[in-house]
């Protein structure tokens, strides 16, 4: 595929493995014009190819970036977490398999907010916490049972304490996001699911064998969660939009993004045996203070950096490489790009 790796989440392991209104002021940003396109910007510097196999999250933490790579995606017990200076440089790497304290079943995402790395967990079925500053092992949350839960593919820290995850078991009825306190007690889900399953029956009848459509429902189902304030974001990999919801789960408006949405015509392929989308439309949100920003994928796969500010969703720039997760500091982004195994740096450019 030219438009990048997806990592493969077969229907039959969704169970096993796994807004901007008052925080912006604004409850429906306008998308720049169609003509307003952002300049292709090239790399100013790339690094971690020969040291990263699969990059998958990128945070920044004071003057270092660090990323999880999937060593071993067959084998997740293997994922590290490898630290960068900002210039590239490497300083050192950290994690690995086993039950004990600080040791990860499958490290899935992480987030960094103040002096403390969160590490999801979905193995576990945990948040394991680590001092951002020397990585070492604080403690663990455990926010409930396989049985509650299933296996959340994303998470947010809340700026107030306790998390939302993000796990899909598309049956309908269920709900898609999932508070947890700072002790790891549930709170009330929210956000309906797109329905791929109408009863359990349904979903182990057609799991093992799912059909194109089925496939594609439940992959409509997938986003990347933020929180920032009192607000909290999640952004379907397939549409063009962001939900926002107050903290207490009840919706706080739409952001519209420019590009099409593909929930309903992106190409089902077979992978090792199992069906998967083809590509998505949207690699990544982040926060960085007041701004959120999300980067997106043309058909062409030209990867599209978008802003959200002050009532206005502006491209800032566009890329030829097939960018993942990202981070954004002032005028830099940082991100991963997994066919490459490398981190990219550009610098953003300014608005005209």
């Amino acid at each position: 595929m030219s438009t990048g790796r997806i990592r493969p989440i077969p229907i039959i392991l969704t169970i096993l493995i796994a807004a901007a209104a008052g925080r912006f002021g604004f409850p429906y940003p306008r998308p720049s014009p169609p003509g307003e396109r952002a300049p292709v910007v090239a790399p100013k510097l790339r690094f971690g190819k020969g040291r990263l196999l699969t990059p998958t999250d990128i945070r920044l933490s004071g003057n270092e970036l660090i990323v999880l790579d999937e060593v071993a995606p067959m084998n997740p017990e293997d994922n590290v977490f490898v630290v960068f200076g900002l210039d590239g440089r490497f300083k050192s790497q950290f994690g690995r398999g086993g039950q004990g304290p600080g040791e990860f079943g499958q490290a899935h995402a992480f987030e960094v907010k103040g002096n403390i790395l969160y590490v999801l967990d979905s193995f576990k079925q945990c948040i394991q916490l680590f001092s951002a500053a020397d990585k070492s092992y604080l403690r663990t949350i455990r926010y409930g049972s396989e049985q509650v839960f299933t296996t959340p593919h994303d998470f947010a820290v809340l700026d107030g304490g306790g998390f939302v995850l993000a796990k899909i078991h598309a049956i309908r009825g269920n709900k898609a996001l999932f508070p947890v306190g700072p002790d790891g007690k549930p709170g009330t889900a929210f956000l309906d699911v797109n329905p791929a399953f109408e009863n359990e029956a349904d979903f182990r009848a057609k799991a093992n064998n799912p059909d194109p459509e089925t496939c594609r429902k439940d992959y409509s189902n997938l986003g990347y969660l933020e929180s920032t304030g009192q607000r909290i974001y999640y952004l379907p990999w397939l549409k063009n939009e962001i939900l926002a919801f107050h903290l207490d789960g009840k919706p706080a408006g739409r952001i519209a993004l420019p590009l099409t949405s593909i929930e309903t015509t992106v190409k089902i392929v077979k992978e090792n045996g199992f069906l998967n989308i083809e590509r998505r439309l949207n690699y990544g949100l982040a926060c960085d203070g007041d701004r959120l920003w999300v980067v997106s994928r043309d058909e062409d796969g030209m990867s599209i950096l978008y802003e959200i500010s002050a009532g206005q969703v502006t491209e800032r720039l566009r890329a030829k490489e097939a960018l993942e997760d990202f981070a954004v500091a002032g005028q830099t982004l940082y991100a991963t790009d997994q066919e490459s195994g490398e981190v990219l740096v550009y610098a953003i450019p300014s608005v005209r």
